[in-house]
């Protein structure tokens, strides 16, 4: 975990959320980090349990996924975000999102998730000095509202 993504300031919760959203193409290859996203996401985070029940099913069929990866701007120059009233976090920044593909044990093209440009919103709250995902929302700039 960065050192930055300790703090429970704005700057920490957007480096924990790079970190996060980092982390999650990886779920697919590895039990290890699957564990730590699962720990890392808060029990109600639909889009968490989500992308673990994706990533075990591709595991146990034994399928690959390549890509969702993301590439982000100057974390101290780009985070918009704050904590509300009930004390949870927000962050919003852009990032490009490189396309995800699965494909079947024998290389056969299985899913397309397209990338591109895009908004990235993750809810979070800190507590027992680490952070915990609430939500994630990753609104692609050609995807209609």
């Amino acid at each position: 975990m960065p050192p930055l993504a300790r703090t429970e300031d704005l700057l920490g919760a957007a480096v924990f959320a790079r970190f996060y959203l980092d982390l999650s193409p990886r779920i697919f290859e590895s039990d290890r980090d699957a564990v730590l996203f699962a720990h890392l996401s808060h029990p109600e985070c639909g889009t968490c349990v989500e992308s673990l029940d994706t990533s075990n099913r591709a595991r146990t069929a034994e399928a690959t996924v390549e890509g969702g990866s993301y590439a982000w701007g100057d974390v101290y120059a780009s985070p918009l975000g704050g904590q509300d009233d009930a004390g949870l976090w927000w962050v919003e920044e852009r990032a490009e999102v490189t396309d995800m593909y699965t494909y079947s044990p024998e290389g056969v093209e299985l899913d397309r998730q397209p990338g591109g440009q895009a908004t990235v919103i993750t809810v979070l709250e800190f507590g027992d000095g680490y952070w915990r995902v609430h939500d994630v929302a990753v609104r692609l700039d050609d995807e209609q509202p």
